[in-house]
């Protein structure tokens, strides 16, 4: 049994355009953040311990520029600029 059986419902019956939709705002946020997520959803999954994954992930993305960025932009009240560094 699925842990989120909604969310897969609602996977399944979603249109292309709306997954575009989707993909489109991932896009446009922080790729080593969305790289880290990606990388503990999949730990989670395997045989690695996920959270632990997750909890050196979220420490490694606040030594990145991209954090700096995000917060600046954030107080600056602007869009953020993103590098992947």
């Amino acid at each position: 049994m699925s842990t989120f059986p909604s969310d897969i419902e609602i996977a399944q019956n979603a249109t292309l355009e709306h997954i575009r939709k989707i993909a489109e705002k991932i896009k446009k946020q922080a790729p080593l953040a969305i790289g880290g997520i990606i990388k503990c959803v999949n730990d989670y999954y395997s045989d690695k311990n996920g959270f632990e994954s997750e909890i050196d992930t979220f420490g490694y993305c606040f030594t990145t520029d991209d954090s700096k960025e995000g917060a600046n932009a954030f107080l600056e009240k602007r869009a953020a600029v993103f590098t992947g560094k």
